[in-house]
């Protein structure tokens, strides 16, 4: 094909050179006419050669051939000149050709004149214009400067309802969008690769309404029928994208059977040579997609063949794919499908010998056309693992590294020794959304470390263990993540790395693989950014899993984020679901639990003082009890404070201080609720029980001794502890916390376990109460009322609010536990210090209110824990 291009563009030139040249009056003449100007000789236009539009309905067919010819030969005069073409001068011109086409649909372009709108459309001075269109009802012309104040992503022409073009129909795009890819919305939509959207570049389209003579299918016995606009490309003077593939999607005139395909007008006939044989058939509704090479005209065919040749028809797909690879490394065979490339490295891994990055390369370029276009391909874990050991097995040929990239992926290698230390890559950001040989580079030494995100967009730091004996390092870079068959609901949100150190997947002694990438987009607010490491599965496919990974996320957006990982294999930032309430009903969320904390605090301080002014108050066992408790939830509301103010982006002495706090006072707060409940149960239910020495010395090592003991266990017991973090939805904040069975043993289970006796304490204590008071001589109100205000005080004692933290997921449970939980020590000061009559006769003593209170020795039936 391309020399047979090459051949043609010769005889162009030829053509060119030996044309004759007319008299300089005749060619002003001519140029004149076509470009619509009058000259003055006597007042008339005097266009001899060139009829005017009026006088084209009457021409006979062998007429308006002769006029296509003159307008071919005047073109090929102005691209022969030296001087600037303006919009001008060929705008007539291809409005009159377009008139042709009105009156003779079946007119045979000449070749020449298909190329020389092509040429046309890179030569045309826009005379400081941005974009430019020139567009009559058959045929049109768009050109446009791309430039950072005009970025040309392609075109797109609206829906065409009469069936004409017209002007206001044609768009230059700017950006995509999904929405143009509707079949009600638009006729034709082209993307261009991000190279083409370079300054300092002209893009230019030739579009024409529908097949004018273009030809037939290159296919013995196969005629092809044109089913949709016909649009050629252009980019400079360069007649093919460089191996870049370009997206066009095409409205069929009517519905294609099975028998479609994409197919590439040679200036001869048509064949799929530089695009996918295959148009897979779209959504409802949606265009059809051809993804091409080739930059000249392209449209959709339907295929059709002689009625006699039952199988050419059922084969001519089949045939049609054998045409053309997708690869721009090979001209005569078929696009390999990635069960070809599988058996090419596994060919490859098999021989005896190892392979050099020569015998790799053409299997990359492959690679990186399936990731470049085919967006339906499956990719099997076990391509994943032949890429890495391919990184182990390629013959360096002397050197220390090597690399070997593509647009679409990379693989990067070196030998590490004494004389090559490597202990890391980069991956420097570029304005192109490709990968480029300068934008990798390995590290030796990470005291300098650029983290910026306008600088680097991938960076990976491995432990100092790596250097400990010679041996391969491999890196495989993915520029997106096709090769990952996610059936998660998890998104990449970065560019994707595999890290392969040889004879090495784990790290020891708490070592860990620093991972620097720089998020693709800011997540939505029902997801949250995480790292994350494809595990694998064994029916060939895998997940996105964040076991044995921690995220640091960069709180200065020019700085890339962290992963920290103990293991080895595939990584990426990721983006997760997180379940989340409406913007309002969090905002409202946060502010109960600042309130609540924040008075809760105010109530425990207040219980604390009154403990240290009366000596009476603080003899009582009781009371004890409850400044123990309340002291608990004070350390842990100032906690809770510090979670919703603070948010932690590293593994940092003060996370971890924070996080075992936190731990400690969680635990030691249900611990007291724990002894609460089970004085209660003996003060009122019980009654009469035997005396406990020392009760309260026991119940301050059990209160506050157990959850030392379970903090330091953990601590003990985890590689590194309260490295987890924790990301709630109300407050919000970021703080170390155990992850993992650690965060199930130490955490859930002791609070669920001290949940469930409190709860069924709280029922037979409020039961036997209940049963109680109904036996003493007072009104049902009265009795009512005693029972609600004695159950209230249990609940809070108990903590059973917390079991609203279990159902938070529901807007309702979670309103009222922020209500409940959060307000728990002050509505414990409430009925301690205000509602308990004896502790509020001594505060309003101490302030010269009342008159000091004098009380009887209550009988041991009526010692209870409750407030009277």
């Amino acid at each position: 094909m391309q020399l047979l291009r090459n051949s043609y563009f010769t005889f162009i030139l030829i053509i060119l050179v030996l044309i004759p040249i007319n008299a300089e009056e005749e060619h002003i003449k001519k140029k004149t006419c076509l470009a619509g100007d009058e000259i003055a000789d006597g007042g008339g236009r005097e266009c001899d050669d060139i009829t005017s539009r009026r006088d084209l309905i009457a021409m006979s067919n062998l007429e308006l051939q002769d006029e296509i010819e003159q307008i071919l030969s005047y073109f090929i005069e102005l691209l022969q000149g030296t001087s600037p073409i303006y919009l001008n001068d060929v705008t007539q011109s291809i409005i009159k050709i377009s008139d042709i086409l009105n009156i003779e649909e079946n007119l045979e372009f000449p070749i020449d004149m298909m190329v020389a709108l092509e040429m046309l459309g890179t030569r045309i001075d826009l005379d400081g214009s941005l974009n430019a269109t020139i567009v009559g009802d058959n045929v049109a012309l768009l050109m446009a400067n791309p430039s950072v104040d005009n970025p040309v992503v392609g075109i797109r022409i609206l829906n065409l309802n009469d069936d004409r073009f017209y002007k206001d129909a044609f768009k230059i795009l700017a950006a995509e969008d999904p929405g143009y890819l509707a079949a009600n919305a638009s006729d034709v939509v082209v993307y261009l690769p991000a190279p083409l959207t370079t300054p300092d570049s002209r893009v230019s389209f030739v579009v024409f309404r529908k097949d004018y003579g273009f030809g037939e299918l290159d296919l013995p016995t196969i005629l092809s029928l044109v089913n949709s606009r016909v649009i050629s490309v252009k980019v400079d003077n360069t007649s093919e994208l460089d191996g870049e593939m370009i997206s066009l999607y095409f409205k069929p005139f009517s519905e294609p059977g099975s028998l479609h395909m994409c197919a590439n007008w040679g200036y001869s006939n048509w064949s799929n040579r530089g695009c996918l044989p295959s148009m897979q058939k779209p959504q409802p509704g949606m265009l059809y997609r051809c993804v091409c090479q080739e930059s000249t005209y392209v449209a959709q065919l339907i295929l059709s063949g002689d009625s006699d040749i039952t199988s050419t028809m059922s084969t001519a797909m089949t045939t049609a794919s054998t045409l053309t690879p997708m690869s721009s490394t090979s001209a005569t065979t078929a696009p390999p499908t990635i069960e070809d490339i599988i058996n090419d490295l596994e060919n490859l891994l098999n021989n005896d010998s190892d392979p050099s990055i020569t015998d790799v390369d053409q299997i990359f370029d492959q690679i990186n056309d399936l990731l470049s276009i085919d967006e339906d391909v499956v990719f099997p874990t076990e391509f994943l693992r032949l890429l890495d050991e391919l990184g182990f097995r390629i013959d360096l040929n002397g050197t220390e590294t090597a690399a070997l990239v593509k647009d679409n992926i990379a693989l990067m290698m070196a030998d590490v020794e004494d004389s090559n230390p490597v202990r890391g890559l980069s991956v420097a950001y570029r304005e192109e959304d490709v990968f480029t040989d300068d934008a990798f580079k390995f590290l030796s030494n990470m005291k300098n470390i650029n983290l910026n995100s306008t600088m680097n967009e991938l960076v990976v730091h491995l432990p100092e263990s790596v250097l400990n004996s010679p041996r391969r390092i491999s890196f495989v870079v993915f520029h997106n993540d096709r090769a990952f068959n996610n059936r998660e609901e998890s998104i990449v949100n970065s560019r994707v790395i595999s890290i392969n150190v040889y004879n090495m997947t784990q790290f020891d002694n708490g070592e860990v693989v620093n991972i620097h990438m720089k998020p693709l987009r800011i997540p939505e607010r029902d997801r949250k950014r995480s790292c994350g490491y494809w595990a694998l599965l064994d029916d060939s496919t895998g997940y996105w899993s964040q076991e044995g990974c921690t995220f640091i996320r960069s709180r200065n957006p020019t700085i890339l984020d962290t992963c920290q990982c103990d293991h080895l294999t595939h990584f990426a930032e990721i983006l997760i679901v997180k379940p989340v309430f409406s913007e309002q009903n969090e905002a409202i969320l946060e502010m109960i639990s600042i309130i609540g904390c924040s008075l809760s605090i105010f109530g425990a301080i207040i219980i604390l003082i009154t403990f240290v002014l009366f000596k009476t108050w603080r003899l009582k066992f009781r009371n004890q009890i409850w400044l123990q408790l309340s002291l608990a939830l004070l350390i842990m509301s100032i906690c809770f404070l510090v979670v919703v103010f603070v948010k932690y982006d590293e593994y940092s002495v003060s996370c971890l201080l924070t996080g075992i706090i936190l731990h400690f006072s969680v635990l030691t707060s249900f611990c007291w609720m724990l002894v609460t409940a089970i004085k209660a149960y003996r003060d009122l239910v019980i009654v009469f029980t035997k005396y406990i020495p020392c009760q309260m010395t026991l119940a301050t090592i059990f209160s506050w001794g157990l959850p030392i003991i379970v903090i330091v266990t953990y601590i003990f017991k985890a590689t590194e502890p309260y490295k987890g973090r924790f990301e709630e939805m109300t407050p919000s904040g970021s703080f170390c916390y155990p992850s993992g069975l650690d965060l199930w043993f130490s955490v859930y289970i002791p609070i669920a376990v001290i949940l469930f006796i409190n709860v069924i304490l709280f029922f037979y204590t409020i039961g036997f109460v209940s049963s109680s008071i109904h036996n003493q001589n007072i009104t049902y109100y009265e009795e009512a009322h005693k029972c609600a205000r004695i159950g209230i005080v249990l609940v809070f004692l108990f903590g059973l609010p917390w079991i609203f933290g279990l159902f938070a997921f529901n807007i309702v449970a979670a309103y009222m536990f922020t209500v409940t939980a959060t307000f728990q020590c002050f509505i414990l000061f409430i009925f301690i210090i205000c509602g308990n009559k004896e502790t509020r006769d001594l505060w309003l003593f101490k302030l010269k209110l009342k008159p000091m209170p004098r009380y009887k020795r209550q009988s041991a039936s009526r010692r209870t824990i409750l407030p009277t």
